[in-house]
């Protein structure tokens, strides 16, 4: 489907934060706060952010998740049914956990790979390093 637009303006480009914020209803330009991955955690533990709250933060911006519906859900259980079937003992198979990508971005994949580590990243969360 085509979008129309009015002359000389262009669409922005998909992925970009104007074309999230023009899917989303959003008016653009709307000065934003952004937040680093330590302010994340400090809202979580001062409880503003519920532990069983579906966010993430992504380049700063808090983004609530989508509800993991049957068929998603189904999709996951046998990727790690099958994966497990084929990664070795040095492989960690991580499901649904935190990934620090850098200072402003902590997604949670459906599933990531990473490199084993004895204390299963209890001492902290994976960065892209360990993803395999």
């Amino acid at each position: 489907m085509a979008v129309k637009t009015k002359p000389g303006r262009k669409e922005p480009a998909p992925g970009s934060s104007s074309a999230i914020e023009k899917f989303l209803g959003l008016p653009e330009n709307v000065a934003r706060r952004r937040f680093n991955v330590e302010e994340y955690y400090r809202m979580a533990e001062a409880g503003i952010l519920k532990e069983d709250e579906r966010v993430e933060l992504i380049e700063g911006e808090i983004i609530e998740m989508s509800p993991k519906g049957s068929l998603h859900a189904g999709c996951i259980k046998r990727l790690i049914k099958l994966l497990n079937r084929y990664i070795g003992k040095d492989v960690i198979l991580s499901v649904q956990d935190p990934v620090k990508l850098d200072g402003l971005s902590h997604p949670e994949p459906d599933i990531a790979l990473l490199k084993y580590r004895n204390d299963f990243y209890a001492q902290g969360h994976p960065t892209p390093a360990d993803v395999l």
